[in-house]
């Protein structure tokens, strides 16, 4: 999806702002809260790189925007926070965390509806303006990379093993494929929604884990039918690997998830005292996989799930193509975000090595 908000441009604080031209503008599409965002921005600030953060549900409420082309010329400017960025100064586009634009509330609903989709289609043609630039990820892939179904026909045409899967709102459907399955099965999101909480009653937002489905819940297969829902198989598990890739650059992180019966079906149920984290050395032909898998799908960046069995399988789940990775970086201290700095900067997949920098402070919940 696609959303328009606030703009911010960061320069380095130690400089200044009057001298400093930096020769390398990147974009950022964003959304408010995004601490990913701050540590970047943080880093390409030390490197000398003018950055734009561009929160995105923020437009056309508080960003302001100016295309002009004809006989006079052309130029498309965005206005953030008082600042005027000339989008021909772009070199890199980071596709970030978007949110959709929001229109103003108080409209009448067909006003309303109308705004929206003037708002929606222009915001869509400026992105569209800036596709001979370097993207992270591309607009398009980025949007079709979020999709499971296609995520798992890709990994399994290019030779992964992937769970026996099914997406249905058919209740007969899940009951047959619960008893091929000998009952061992799991449901999980295809979006990653959180449920919203009541900070004053104590109640915070809560993520819809991976769980096993049960016999018991056989008995209520009817609420399938309100929303398709996607089912696999349970994989059973040596580690969890979180797979980051960066470019032509893969880090793998193994995650011993199976030490704490917290964390076992879902590792996002954090149990860091209890859950190593430990860099991981993939086989030469499974991080080739990794690499091709990004490729096919157009990608740039991707962090990939899987799981080694205890047989040791490599075994697919999925793959987040704005996946989190600042917490990987802190307890493995591989050098993620510097590699994806780096890969902004020089605007190709085939970067050069970083100079050394600090690592992230940044410890994500999210995925």
């Amino acid at each position: 999806m696609i959303g328009v908000p606030l703009l911010r441009q960061t320069i380095s604080s130690t400089q200044d702002s009057s001298q400093f031209k930096p020769k390398i503008m990147i974009l950022i599409l964003t959304e408010s809260h995004d601490a990913t965002s701050d540590d970047v921005i943080e880093r390409l600030t030390a490197r000398g790189v003018r950055t734009v953060r561009f929160e995105t549900a923020d437009f056309p409420q508080q960003v302001r925007h100016v295309f002009r082309k004809g006989k006079t010329g052309s130029r498309e400017l965005l206005e953030i926070n008082g600042e005027t960025i000339d989008l021909a100064e772009v070199h890199t586009v980071w596709n970030r965390r978007p949110k959709l634009p929001q229109v103003l509330e108080s409209l009448n609903p067909e006003d309303r509806k109308f705004a929206q989709k003037e708002t929606d289609l222009i915001y869509r043609g400026l992105l569209q303006s800036l596709k001979d630039r370097f993207w992270v990820n591309p607009w398009q892939p980025g949007q079709a990379g979020e999709y499971k179904q296609y995520q798992l026909q890709v990994a399994q045409r290019i030779g992964w093993e992937i769970p026996e899967t099914l997406v249905t709102n058919h209740p007969e459907e899940v009951r047959a494929f619960y008893h091929q399955c000998h009952g061992n099965i799991i449901y999980k999101t295809v979006s990653q929604h959180m449920r919203d909480g009541n900070i004053q009653a104590g109640i915070l937002p809560q993520l819809i884990y991976t769980n096993r489905v049960k016999a018991s819940d056989l008995e209520r297969l009817e609420s399938v039918t309100l929303a398709p829902c996607l089912f696999q198989e349970y994989v059973p598990k040596k580690v969890e690997l979180r797979v980051t890739v960066v470019g032509r650059k893969t880090f793998a992180a193994e995650i011993h998830s199976q030490q704490s019966e917290r964390s076992r079906e879902d590792w996002r149920r954090y149990d860091f005292d209890n859950t190593p984290y430990l860099v991981h050395q993939l086989p030469a032909e499974v991080e080739a996989k990794c690499q091709q898998l990004v490729k096919e799908m157009g990608l740039v960046f991707g962090c990939i799930d899987l799981i080694l069995t205890p047989d040791d399988r490599y075994v697919f789940l999925e793959i987040n193509p704005n996946g989190q990775w600042g917490w990987i970086e802190s307890l493995t201290g591989m050098p993620i975000g510097d590699n994806l700095v780096q890969m902004m900067i020089e605007g190709t997949p085939n970067y050069t090595d970083p100079p050394m920098m600090a690592k992230s402070a940044v410890v994500g919940a999210e995925v």
